[in-house]
């Protein structure tokens, strides 16, 4: 499954990425989605106002996953265009 960035402008395999939240920590701070390589740094792919809006999206994206597997009867293929979007903050 590809995982794209909130803005359009990365794209991700997810079986070869982790991703993390980060909620605010002080004023010049952000409630944001990290993408990373497996063993490697991370980028934020995607922020939010709030960290419940953070754990949402991070819902949907284990959803959109959950749906992919069973689609592709439990092993992901290549060649399937399947996806997700981090949607943007409403």
């Amino acid at each position: 499954m590809r995982v794209i960035s909130q803005d359009g402008s990365c794209d991700f395999p997810y079986e070869r990425v982790s991703f993390r939240i980060h909620c605010k920590q002080n004023e010049n701070d952000g409630n944001y989605i990290l993408c990373a390589p497996l063993g490697g740094n991370g980028e934020i792919i995607a922020r939010y106002s709030t960290p419940e809006k953070l754990i949402e999206v991070m819902d949907m994206l284990h959803t959109n996953y959950a749906n992919y597997i069973l689609f592709t009867n439990q092993q992901p293929q290549s060649g399937c265009n399947i996806y997700f979007r981090f949607p943007a903050d409403e």
